[in-house]
């Protein structure tokens, strides 16, 4: 939840009428579970507010690496190369 005031600027000169909003505000969002709350960033630059939430690493996806090991694995390979011409038959 992100909430704040508006306030009104000193004006000099005559009033004149104003249609500005001023007061105090709220703003909600839902966001997902897994969050890196620790981590939360906040800047303000040139009247924009930018909010940064990062994701926890267990939400992050992960990549895992996949090798080739065991017999399964020779048995493919040899009847891959037997597909490809390179391999032996028996009669």
């Amino acid at each position: 939840m992100v909430t704040g005031d508006i306030k009104e600027r000193e004006r000099k000169g005559v009033p004149r009428r104003s249609t500005r909003r001023v007061g105090a505000f709220e703003y909600r969002l839902r966001l997902p579970g897994e969050l890196a709350t620790h981590m939360i960033k906040a800047d303000m630059q040139d009247g924009v507010l930018g909010i940064t939430v990062p994701k926890a690493e267990a939400a992050r996806p992960r990549r895992v690496q996949i090798s080739e090991s065991g017999e399964g694995a020779r048995e493919d390979a040899a009847r891959s190369g037997a597909a490809a011409g390179g391999g032996t038959t028996a009669a």
